[in-house]
């Protein structure tokens, strides 16, 4: 799902999305920091997918997706609540926290 599929579309405010993710169990996928941010304050939204990638082509974020997806899933089922995905690949920071 993404935002657009949304009442609102992309004008939710971080908190509904957080809402949204919430009550329907979903992963936010996001390049914002505040989600980022709320996660280590509040521990929501409960799953985070943090793309760190700066400017990037789609051809080439889905690339990454291609070669990194299942290892992501595996985590994120596995009990990572926060991950850090980028052009290194990807870092369980819910580890660190």
């Amino acid at each position: 799902m993404h935002t657009t599929d949304l009442k609102d579309g992309h004008l939710l405010a971080d908190d509904e999305i957080t809402n949204v993710a919430v009550t329907e169990d979903r992963v936010v996928i996001t390049k914002d920091a505040d989600f980022y941010n709320a996660y280590l304050v509040f521990g929501a939204p409960p799953k985070v997918l943090y793309l760190t990638f700066g400017n990037i082509s789609n051809k080439d974020l889905l690339q990454y997706f291609d070669t990194h997806f299942s290892e992501i899933v595996t985590k994120l089922e596995g009990g990572a609540d926060i991950i850090e995905f980028s052009r290194g690949g990807y870092i369980d920071r819910s580890t660190s926290l």
